[in-house]
């Protein structure tokens, strides 16, 4: 194959995954959602100690034993239950905290969460800008040494993490929605059928055809 011809995806978002309710009436602080890569686990323990409310005692232990017990027995209606009960704890969130792993790799989770309209701070993946990720525009740069200040920060400045939030929000539907999504496989099935296709890449926020 030819690598320049790999089309590059970082996961999709369905339209009825964006979420509108605004951050002042969201319960939790904060969450720190999926595996707990080394990362996350030192976000958690940043905040752990404070006030700042973090939805994590039910998570932690309840996603262990679901997805051992999904695992083996592939129950829809576990997975639906589970997927159901992860989205919900995004949702009630003002802020959620991500990272790509040891990787660096763009986890659905640096999509999923501007989506749901919380807002996003992560520790960036490698070429984060490419994909429309703009750093105080439509989310915040942290590294977890640095999220109980930049917490602290936007919880006591929700009108600022409110439009950042908005902002990621924008984005994700612009870039990385199913409507985009649909969007840009066309301009690809053009071009193949055209056999001008000559490969595709993201540059500022932006997908392009090579």
């Amino acid at each position: 194959y030819k690598k320049e011809k790999i089309i590059s995806f970082p996961g999709i978002i369905a339209i009825n995954e964006f979420k509108y309710h605004p951050l002042s009436i969201r319960p939790n602080d904060i969450i720190v959602p999926g595996v707990k890569y080394y990362y996350r686990k030192l976000a958690i323990s940043q905040i752990k100690s404070t006030n700042i409310k973090m939805r994590t005692k039910i998570y932690e232990q309840t996603r262990p034993i679901i997805s051992r017990i999904i695992r083996y027995t592939n129950s829809r209606i576990l997975i639906n239950l589970f997927n159901s009960y992860f989205n919900g704890i995004i949702e009630d969130s003002k802020i959620a905290y991500t990272c790509g792993s040891a990787l660096g790799y763009p986890l659905r989770k640096f999509i999923e969460i501007p989506a749901k309209g919380t807002l996003l701070i992560s520790n960036p993946f490698f070429g984060f800008e490419n994909f429309g990720f703009i750093d105080g525009h439509n989310f915040i740069s942290a590294h977890p040494n640095e999220i109980l200040e930049k917490t602290t920060f936007y919880l006591s400045n929700l009108d600022k993490a409110q439009q950042i939030a908005i902002n990621g929000q924008t984005m994700v539907f612009n870039n990385h929605s199913f409507y985009a999504r649909m969007n840009q496989l066309l301009l690809i099935t053009n071009s193949m059928i055209n056999n001008s296709f000559l490969g595709s890449r993201w540059v500022n926020g932006a997908f392009e055809l090579i």
